[in-house]
């Protein structure tokens, strides 16, 4: 199940943004992006 949300959220980037910025920085992701 987290392999299909990962996926999903690759694709939404501001919609995952904001889910994954608990986990961890993803700001950094988007520096790189």
């Amino acid at each position: 199940m987290t392999k299909n949300t990962y996926d999903q959220g690759r694709l939404n980037l501001p919609f995952v943004g904001i889910c994954t910025f608990g986990k961890y920085p993803y700001i950094e992701d988007w520096d790189k992006i």
